[in-house]
């Protein structure tokens, strides 16, 4: 199953929790920053409509066909900004938030097994509380195993997605 290694200090759960679920296993004392993308083939006859994201085969695939911005439609979740590169250099800042991730590394794993031809970087995260009925977003906290996203550049991505939303920042809370 494709994946990534991120070789950060997570929570002893997360390490138990990725030590069970992949072959290769890492020492939380090793360098705390890289992510590498374990590539295995079973993973991608896997569906992407659990992300919400359109279906892209690896004949299409191209930075314009990946959706800058997916994120749950309300309620308060996990994002992170993840650095999309492929081959040719080319690269993109994504957001990605869903409310069904247990940990922030989870999203950027789900989002490198619909994309294993491309390099996926994770410069950090945090929260969002969506709530379409005010037309509001607020970005704040930081994740712990990637440290705190620029929520600054979030909030301008957001913002072209939701040009009539209010969406603020700020770095309280976790």
């Amino acid at each position: 199953m494709n994946g990534i290694r991120c070789l950060q200090l997570f929570p002893l759960l997360w390490l138990q929790r990725y030590s069970a679920n992949h072959s290769s296993s890492f020492s939380p004392t090793q360098s705390l920053l890289t992510c590498e993308a374990i590539n295995k083939p079973s993973i991608q006859s896997k569906s992407v409509s659990s992300l919400g994201s359109p279906s892209i085969s690896s004949g299409n695939l191209n930075m314009e066909n990946i959706p800058e911005v997916d994120i749950d439609g309300r309620g308060k979740f996990k994002y992170i900004q993840i650095k999309v590169k492929d081959d040719s250099g080319n690269e993109k800042l994504i957001i990605r938030g869903h409310r069904d991730a247990g940990y922030h590394a989870d999203i950027l794993e789900r989002v490198q097994s619909h994309y294993p031809n491309l390099r996926c970087d994770c410069p950090g995260g945090g929260r969002i509380l969506h709530e379409p009925d005010k037309k509001k977003i607020l970005v704040y906290g930081y994740s712990m195993g990637f440290g705190r996203g620029d929520h600054e550049v979030t909030v301008a991505i957001l913002k072209k997605h939701y040009p009539d939303y209010n969406i603020e920042w700020n770095n309280e809370g976790y």
